[in-house]
């Protein structure tokens, strides 16, 4: 996958202290010009969507991010620049030491501010990880059902999935959508989105994350 930004890290090993923003140096083509305003509370300057893969976080949250004027940030991307692809780490560190990695990721982004980030979808697995995003952002939870899932994800051995290795991908959507409930602010159900245009439903999420919000 191609990104139109580019993500440098310098986190010099896993068990090193959680590092501010300053170690996460994202370019400025990835934050947008803002025109739009959202209702966010002033503790919490900045959005984390979670979901399965194959639900469109990284593609809403570009979106999201450019009309807010914020950066916008992979987890997934961040991991990939430091350790390489995803199933490699899986398959060479296995899961625990993967999730520490992806822990230590998540901590290292410092005070969020102004940021739209787009973990990884086992990032619910870690509660260290997903207790300091609701303590720094309003999480939300971009749901679909499995059916639309499936139909979206493509090489489901080679993608780097927490979990596929003793359990198949809808069960992992099934454990997964408990998680996400259990720490979003508030879900967002894009079941009912018809249109298979990916910027269309981008706005309408848009338009939906801004509703939710202005009554948060």
């Amino acid at each position: 996958m191609i990104f139109k930004y580019t993500i440098i890290i310098k986190i010099n090993q896993v068990t090193s202290p959680p590092s501010c923003r300053r170690d996460v140096v994202v370019s400025p083509t990835s934050r947008g010009h803002k025109n739009m305003n959202l209702h966010l509370p002033p503790n919490k300057q900045s959005i984390t969507l979670i979901g399965m893969a194959g639900a469109g976080k990284s593609f809403i949250g570009r979106n999201l991010a450019q009309q807010l004027g914020f950066e916008f940030i992979d987890g997934d991307d961040l991991i990939i620049a430091k350790y390489g692809p995803l199933q490699e780490l899986l398959d060479s560190q296995g899961e625990q030491k993967f999730g520490q990695i992806e822990t230590e990721v998540i901590l290292g982004l410092g005070q969020m501010e102004k940021l739209v980030f787009s973990p990884g979808g086992s990032a619910a697995y870690w509660p260290q990880a997903m207790n300091y995003l609701q303590n720094n952002s309003i999480i939300i939870y971009l749901y679909d059902t499995y059916e639309n899932v499936i139909k979206r994800v493509k090489n489901l051995e080679t993608r780097g999935i927490v979990g596929l290795k003793d359990k198949s991908f809808r069960q992992l959507y099934q454990e997964r959508d408990h998680l996400y409930k259990k720490y979003a602010d508030f879900i967002i159900d894009m079941s009912e989105m018809q249109t298979e245009d990916k910027q269309k439903k981008a706005n309408d999420v848009i338009k939906q994350i801004n509703l939710k919000l202005k009554n948060f």
